[in-house]
């Protein structure tokens, strides 16, 4: 087995929390506000998601870090089996950030042409993170979180 080779892209620092922050999930959506992960501004943001049978892309220039955060609702999918009770549906989001600051300058991820990006910034240090957005909740409910649901007036 080979090792794997060093990564040399940008990462999100480990205390950087995710910019993520569900706000409501119903199996078939998901809604979520995405905030700059960044302790600075950020020269622009681009997230891609599928929204019902079309890709949709929002953008967002010079995004401080006190801006309120974007709202998204993106259409979920299913795993390998979607009769499966085990399959849990979710969401792929693309982040596309953008920064000659923020972003290694060998980072060059192509942001996709429906986000409709602005001019000059191809040649802007990119990077793309991907995640995955569960549209329905991982925790199981128990007979002790029934109970505490239950028990408050």
């Amino acid at each position: 087995m080979s090792p794997l080779p060093s990564l040399t892209t940008t990462q999100l620092p480990v205390f950087v929390p995710s910019p993520i922050t569900i706000v409501k999930q119903n199996g078939t959506t998901v809604t979520f506000n995405i905030s700059n992960p960044f302790t600075s501004m950020l020269r622009a943001l681009y997230v891609q998601y599928e929204s019902g049978l079309d890709v949709d892309c929002l953008g967002k220039m010079n995004m401080s870090t006190c801006v309120a955060p974007l709202t998204i609702t993106a259409t979920c999918t299913a795993g390998r089996s979607s009769g499966h009770d085990i399959t849990k549906k979710f969401a792929i989001v693309d982040f596309f950030l953008v920064d000659p600051v923020l972003i290694k300058v060998a980072d060059n991820a192509t942001i996709p042409p429906c986000c409709h990006p602005e001019a000059g910034l191809p040649k802007t240090s990119s990077a793309i993170f991907s995640y995955k957005v569960y549209c329905e909740t991982k925790c199981p409910v128990t007979s002790t979180t029934r109970n505490l649901r239950a028990s408050r007036p």
